[in-house]
């Protein structure tokens, strides 16, 4: 049993009165309430007494799966033990070893589990009452990893029958497939590569390391509840488990948050709970709790929910309520974030530790039921608590660093302090909050929080700004350029709109009229970073990876093209409008200003796989034709047969036969042209790897990929030496403006915002 939950904070509680409740915004733009929630990092809003708006949802057509939530797994050591155990296994199996199923062993007759030796590998020599066999096999799986070096990189999962490492679905027949996780990769594409196909299981690298699969929440498609029968079934669940605990009394919430934490933290703990969680429905009746007119319903409002319908605070309203920076992108209906997500509550389900997508403001709101459990830690605290993450499980950040990102991750309030003293010799700012029904728990920017549910409830959830999160926004953006996390919307798009609002006022008159005064004191920081990004844009525009001719005819021409391209590789169009939702393959960061975009020959990409050595004599035309031909005449997928098809397969061919749930046939083959080299690539085989990776994962761009110029230039400066090779695949684009254009806007909403700033 978990001790004592430790002393936490009390988030603040704000009572607004009706005219600030009327305008949030600027009510949470107000100097004390920023101070407020800098400080805490979550605010509870109770809503003035005469403000009840209705639960609006069709009880007879609003139905919902449920994610099933296993407690004990979202304890991160927890999970990550799991997985580590996963890869030894394998590695134990595939190496013909005796496996560990329980992943203990004994020292002094007291079970140990054999992760915590692999944390504390520096001193196995120092466990000299561990049996020989249990130490030799850990040492030589710690020997097998550190030779790897690993660093776990997730990759899309390619079409059946194309290698996962070259994304190339050329030489079918030998094609290795993982028994675990069905990975398929070329024989020639191993480190080491593979001359003979392997006796026995056969494991990928990822399989081997453990802990390299992204976990996630099952969601339960074959159980819809309405939300009468998903009370019924939180009912008796909560009355099966007081009856079994409690002796049927209902326990307080300090106890029950006691008994959550000792569940997540308990492996043995083997409790699953449900939560719908993420609903985002269209149809009249089930967008929201709150009251929303909609002209596709039959159905009127009652007079008592219609002065609802156009409230800020009503949460699908409040994204775009006034002041608030994202009526810039009100075009975009982002879900979670513009549109409401709704949450049905049970017993015990929660949502893990993280930060709102581009460090946004949240705002949660209660409809009905039991009370909802937050906690939060301060902005001021963030980094500390990243570091605690990181440093008690080093290696699973490693292999995963967008893993705070991915919401399946838990520490309870108690450990995380103890950690925080441990590691760093400082205490963890903690906050926590009861939200009940008819009340707003906001967070603010880049604060991580999590919770979970004392029963039954229903509740909503939105994102919004106000001007104070502008920096923040721009602190997302590079945080998720390190971890490789996708952009939900152009951030800086978003600071150009604001901006343009400037270029046409004169007056502050003109201000007001346009309710710019809300976003008035953002003007600054946001012209601050947009500028500073045209500049990096233009600084890498000038990279030394260009020639003095290339930066000549870059910088003259909006669009060029760099030597001589096959034309079947890029569709020139030069009235084309840039796709404000485009995004950089590698780092998946909106591209703006200038970007390259980079394809591939198709031909090319057949005959230079890094198993040929191509001679200046080759024929690449006539031997592409041939191996078309070939490939047509050939059955494919020979190398992912399983055990019910290798009767048909096993004969004539003098096939290789796996003895476990795959076939992989060795094929004879004219290796006139092609002499295999291991392991050795040459640099453009390099650059066709990134690019039909890259392509498979962007099909609606027809094998062109983009790349901002900051991927692109450490990708030729640190991935392959001939940059020559690359520059000339390569198409740099400009944005619409041209540099006399960027000038003089900068010019202009310089001078606008001088003038504004005398007057006001």
């Amino acid at each position: 049993m978990l001790s004592e939950m430790p002393d936490l904070i009390s988030a603040p509680t704000l009572y607004p009165s009706t005219e600030q409740f009327n305008n949030p915004i600027l009510y949470l733009s107000e100097p004390e309430n920023v101070a407020m929630g800098k400080k805490f990092g979550i605010l509870k809003i109770v809503p003035p007494k005469n403000w009840k708006p209705p639960l609006s949802i069709n009880m007879k057509t609003f139905k919902f799966i449920t994610r099933l939530q296993r407690l004990s797994e979202l304890n991160i050591k927890n999970r990550y033990k799991i997985e580590w155990l996963k890869g030894y296994n394998n590695y134990m199996k595939m190496n013909h070893k005796r496996v560990n199923k329980q992943g203990f062993v004994y020292i002094s007759d007291k079970p140990v589990h054999l992760y915590d030796l692999y944390q504390d590998r520096a001193n196995l020599q120092n466990y000299d009452q561990l049996n020989r066999q249990d130490l030799s096999n850990l040492k030589e799986y710690i020997g097998f990893l550190e030779s790897k070096g690993y660093k776990y990189s997730e990759s899309a999962r390619d079409e059946k029958g194309s290698c996962s490492v070259c994304h190339l679905d050329d030489d079918p027949t030998r094609l290795l497939l993982c028994d675990e996780c069905d990975t398929e990769i070329h024989m020639r594409c191993l480190d080491p590569p593979l001359m003979e196909i392997p006796e026995g299981l056969w494991f990928c690298d990822q399989c081997l390391n453990g802990g390299s699969a992204s976990y996630g929440f099952e969601e339960d498609h074959d159980s819809v509840f309405t939300l009468a029968e998903f009370f019924q079934h939180c009912q008796g669940f909560e009355r099966d488990y007081f009856l079994k605990y409690y002796e049927g009394f209902q326990p307080s919430k300090k106890e029950l948050e006691a008994e959550f934490w000792r569940l997540v933290e308990d492996s043995d703990a083997n409790v699953e709970v449900r939560y719908g969680a993420d609903i985002h429905k269209n149809q009249p009746g089930e967008i929201s709790g709150f009251p929303v007119r909609d002209p596709r319903s039959e159905t009127k409002l009652e007079p008592s929910a219609e002065s609802y319908c156009e409230h800020p605070f009503n949460l699908t309203n409040l994204p775009f309520a006034k002041g608030s920076l994202l009526r810039y992108i009100q075009d975009e209906k982002i879900s979670g974030m513009t549109v409401p997500w709704i949450y049905v509550g049970s017993l015990f389900s929660t949502f893990c530790w993280h930060k709102e997508d581009h460090y946004t403001f949240s705002c949660n709101y209660c409809h009905i039921g039991s009370s909802k459990k937050w906690y939060g830690i301060p902005e001021s605290d963030a980094k500390l608590f990243e570091d605690v993450f990181n440093k008690y499980v080093p290696d699973y950040f490693q292999k995963q660093p967008d893993l705070l990102h991915q919401l399946v991750s838990l520490l309870s309030p108690k450990q995380l302090k103890e950690l925080s003293m441990k590691y760093f010799g400082k205490e963890l700012r903690i906050v926590y909050a009861d939200q009940n029904p008819n009340e707003f728990i906001v967070t603010f920017p880049e604060v991580y929080h999590s919770g979970f549910n004392c029963g039954f409830n229903f509740n909503e959830a939105v994102n919004f700004t106000t001007p104070y999160w502008v920096p923040f926004g721009a602190k997302s953006i590079s945080d998720y350029q390190l971890v490789q996390k996708e952009n939900v919307f152009n951030y800086t798009n978003l600071m150009k709109k604001i901006l343009d609002d400037f270029e046409h006022i004169s007056t502050v008159e003109d201000l007001h009229a346009k309710e710019l005064h809300y976003s008035f004191s953002c003007k600054d920081i946001a012209h601050g970073q947009y500028m500073n990004m045209v500049r990096r844009a233009l600084e890498y525009y000038s990279k030394d990876w260009l020639t003095k001719k290339d930066k000549y005819n870059l910088i003259s021409r909006k669009y060029k093209f760099i030597g001589t391209i096959p034309q079947d590789i890029f569709v020139k169009d030069k009235t084309r409008k840039r796709n404000n939702d485009l995004l950089c393959d590698k780092c998946k960061t909106s591209i703006n200003f200038i970007w390259v975009e980079l394809g591939v020959n198709p031909a090319r990409a057949a005959l230079l796989t890094p198993e040929s050595t191509p001679n200046a004599s080759y024929d690449r035309e006539s031997e592409f034709r041939k191996i078309v031909e070939e490939a047509k005449s050939t059955p494919l997928g020979l190398g992912i047969k399983r055990e019910a098809d290798q009767q048909e397969h096993n004969s004539e061919e003098n096939s290789m036969r796996r003895r476990s749930k795959r076939l992989a046939k060795e094929k004879e083959r004219d290796f006139e042209h092609h002499q295999q080299i291991p392991g050795k690539q040459t640099e453009e085989q390099k650059l066709v790897r990134l690019l039909s990776s890259t392509e498979r994962n962007n099909k609606r761009r027809n094998g062109r990929i983009v790349l901002c110029l900051q991927d692109f230039t450490k990708f030729i400066l640190e991935s392959v030496n001939d940059s020559h090779a690359i520059i000339q695949r390569c198409l740099v684009v400009r944005d619409t403006q041209d540099d006399e254009e960027i000038d003089r806007w900068i010019s202009t909403v310089s001078e606008k915002i001088k003038i504004l700033e005398a007057n006001s």
